[in-house]
């Protein structure tokens, strides 16, 4: 009786007779967005509250067109002009490989020179974001917020 080879290729050890067969793995891409807007979607926590994303978190929505994101907030939060809202609405400028560049609408917050305080989201690593006014100096930012959604 005559022993069968196992298939493989004749330069793997299958190929050879000795060993298990070789097994050819089809190759897999994994996507990776660099796509700020998609980067910043998401909910995010403060990474400086005691257990982050197992209490107050925040779910950035960009909007299709890209001019626009929303953030509703897990609670109620009394706004800049005082108000309690779930919701805020930003307008986006402009956006960078790592940043939106942001205001809110009807912002009572003023610069230094009197200009509606304008806030740039910054992407410092995929599951990280912090933002910075863009009236303070460079690397100035508020805390850090991590992703609870991890992608």
């Amino acid at each position: 009786m005559r022993r069968r080879r196992p298939a493989g290729n004749a330069s793997s050890p299958a190929g050879s007779g000795v060993g298990p067969p070789s097994i050819q793995l089809p190759s897999v891409t994994y996507a990776i967005s660099t796509d700020v807007h998609h980067i910043v979607a998401g909910t995010w926590a403060w990474e400086s509250d005691a257990a982050p994303c197992s209490g107050l978190k925040q779910t950035f929505v960009v909007a299709d067109d890209r001019k626009s994101m929303k953030i509703h907030h897990s609670e109620p939060i009394e706004s800049a002009n005082g108000k309690t809202t779930s919701v805020t609405d930003y307008v986006v400028e402009r956006s960078s490989p790592l940043m939106l560049h942001t205001y809110i609408p009807d912002e009572t917050r003023r610069t230094d020179t009197g200009e509606p305080v304008k806030w740039d989201l910054v992407v410092v690593a995929r599951n990280r974001i912090t933002w910075h006014r863009a009236d303070w100096p460079e690397g100035a930012f508020t805390g850090m917020l991590r992703r609870c959604d991890a992608k």
